[in-house]
């Protein structure tokens, strides 16, 4: 039997589950809420 696990992204910045709403960013492999992508530093990877 196959089974699809279903993985729900969380935010690089805050860690909280991404729900995609308009705004939304992702930047390289990483999604950020709207609000966390301006407070991102590529140096806090």
């Amino acid at each position: 039997m196959n089974t699809t696990q279903v993985v729900k992204p969380s935010c690089a910045f805050c860690s909280k589950e991404m729900r995609f709403v308009e705004g939304d960013v992702i930047f390289g492999e990483k999604w950020f809420h709207k609000d966390c992508a301006p407070k991102y530093s590529p140096s806090q990877s």
